[in-house]
């Protein structure tokens, strides 16, 4: 490869468009609660939060072996770029990218915490004694990054920038823990390319009151064109979600900021469950609730066609994942497109023995009105599995389809209060899919009597082995 560039500097900015938590792997005692504690962010010399520099080039590494996995990048340019070694130590090459910190543009004014609750996949419900702390980086926050490729050729260099434009704010894009939880989603907006030629790093080599290589030297690009992103035909469908009624997916951090306000606020009440939000105020179903009730899904279809536990297991580890792997399914929160409006309403505990309303035990709720959210559930990794594997696969998720379409979909608080029930539109490029007959008729190309036959298979390859 004859470099066309000596040196190419690229800077530009990563949104947080989700909360991201990258531990510390420190787990630290909350300042207003001494008797709790929260797991740590990775933060600088001045307390505040950044992306280490080898979360990123192994974010963009990630991106580059699936491009390798579809055929659409090949391992030699992924060696120019990411280096390469071998078991004896022998011949290895760094590669020609450098990577730094991302820093925050603006320092964060105050730690924010999110309190998550693991859920049962049975029940649909919390698990007891499974809530936790992390210490996270809000929504719409914005790091700077830098990023550095040594003796590149153009063509190389648009492949690069096809891997920066990966980060693009869906679930593959996402850094740090959680990610198919809904963590930890980034997009990248580029400020700036400055290129170095041979010919500019010779004359500044001759001249002898030069003394630093700074950006004066280079050569600034000026286009607005950046090549698409490189994982952007990646297998997705996006989802609308219709509440038919309201719904609560309740935020423990925001009812403990309501309590501390109501105490500061003489006849003032806090509410006792109250809807989650994003940090600028929309309302939102968190990926966790979605996924829960997802995986809880595809398990009842195991059950259903007589799968045995084991095998059960497998596939839900390898859909989902577990505490030994990332799953394949990754899902972003579900946000609405307008500013929440909370709904307030009170209710009376009754008494499971009498049949009366309890004494004392009036409690409010703020829960979200039913505007329309939007999700997006995709398989960046899919091509980790076989034939048989993938068929099996998409038969789960198309049965859990056609649950979805036929209103099995009740997510929070208040399900035998009417909350949480919901009707969904899956968006298919410019169609919209509302019934079960309708995607059916979208799938009369595909072969979904493999899929099935996969999915039966399982059950018969248990019974010959038995």
């Amino acid at each position: 490869m004859i470099a066309e560039y000596e040196r190419v500097k690229i800077a530009g900015r990563l949104i947080t468009q989700s909360d991201l938590h990258i531990g510390s792997g420190e787990r630290e005692i909350l300042e207003d609660d001494k008797t709790k504690y929260y797991q740590g962010i990775c933060l600088d010399f001045e307390q505040q939060a950044y992306l280490p520099a080898t979360s990123l080039r192994g974010m963009l590494a990630r991106f580059a072996r699936i491009l390798i996995e579809t055929k659409q990048m090949s391992p030699q340019d992924y060696q120019t770029l990411f280096g390469f070694s071998n078991p004896h130590h022998q011949d290895g090459q760094a590669g020609c990218l450098r990577v730094y910190d991302a820093r925050l543009s603006e320092p964060l004014a105050q730690k924010y915490y999110r309190t998550h609750a693991s859920i049962d996949p049975v029940t649909g419900t919390a698990q007891a004694h499974k809530l936790f702390t992390l210490a996270s980086v809000p929504g719409d926050t914005t790091f700077s990054a830098t990023f550095e490729l040594d003796r590149i050729e153009s063509r190389l260099l648009d492949v690069f920038m096809g891997l920066l434009a990966s980060w693009n704010g869906s679930a593959q894009s996402a850094l740090g823990s959680g990610r198919s939880k809904g963590r930890g989603r980034l997009s990248w907006q580029r400020d700036t390319i400055r290129t170095l030629s041979k010919e500019q790093l010779q004359n500044w080599l001759k001249n002898e009151s030069a003394t630093v290589l700074d950006d004066s030297v280079y050569t600034t690009v000026k286009t607005d064109d950046d090549p698409p992103a490189a994982l952007s035909n990646l297998p997705h469908i996006c989802l609308n979600l219709h509440p038919e009624h309201r719904f609560l997916i309740n935020d423990p951090e925001a009812v403990k900021a309501a309590e501390i306000q109501a105490e500061n606020e003489e006849g003032s009440h806090a509410a006792d469950l109250i809807s989650m939000i994003t940090p600028k105020g929309y309302a939102m179903i968190p990926a966790t609730s979605l996924r829960g009730w997802l995986r809880a899904r595809v398990q009842k279809i195991l059950s259903t066609c007589q799968i045995t536990q084991n095998t059960q297991d497998e596939i839900l580890a390898q859909l989902f994942g577990n505490a030994e792997r990332q799953g394949l399914i990754y899902i972003d929160d579900a946000i609405a497109a307008h500013p929440i409006d909370y709904q307030t309403q009170y209710f009376n505990a009754v008494d499971r023995f009498t049949g009366g309303v309890a004494d004392g035990a009036l409690y409010s709720v703020e829960a979200a009105d039913n505007k329309t959210l939007t999700t997006t559930i995709s398989l960046p990794d899919a091509t980790r599995l076989n034939t048989k594997e993938y068929h099996a696969h998409k038969a789960l998720l198309l049965l859990a389809a056609r649950d979805i379409l036929e209103g099995e979909l009740q997510l929070g608080w208040g399900k035998a209060r009417g909350y949480g029930q919901f009707s969904v539109e899956i968006l298919n490029n410019d169609n919209i899919i509302n019934d079960w007959d309708t995607l059916k008729s979208k799938l009369e190309n595909y072969p979904l009597q493999d899929w099935i036959d996969a999915l039966q298979a399982l059950k018969n390859k248990e019974n010959t082995h038995a």
